[in-house]
């Protein structure tokens, strides 16, 4: 996993992946470029899915992040990133 120097990423979040056989990979600090279609999916499922509902339980988030990545990897193309290729077909 690939992830930068946000405080979400806990010493105990890393123990849980590291425990887990995740490898972890951080990126350089102040170089979010670093990991670039991280960057973009999670601004994208934020403007574009989460911060548009109401969610009162997990379940429900979980649904709809499940359905914006169908939709995010099927439906949508990237040309900034791929020339105008769909996610799927890279």
């Amino acid at each position: 996993m690939s992830c930068d120097h946000d405080p979400l990423y806990t010493k105990e979040f890393r123990q849980i992946l590291t425990d887990s056989e995740v490898e972890v990979i951080q990126t350089r600090v102040g170089c979010p470029q670093q990991n670039g279609y991280a960057e973009s999916f999670v601004s994208a499922i934020k403007r574009e899915c989460i911060d548009h509902m109401i969610f009162f339980s997990e379940k429900s988030l979980r649904r709809a992040v499940e359905q914006y990545i169908d939709h995010f990897t099927t439906s949508v193309p990237r040309s900034a990133v791929a020339g105008d290729q769909l996610p799927r077909d890279r």
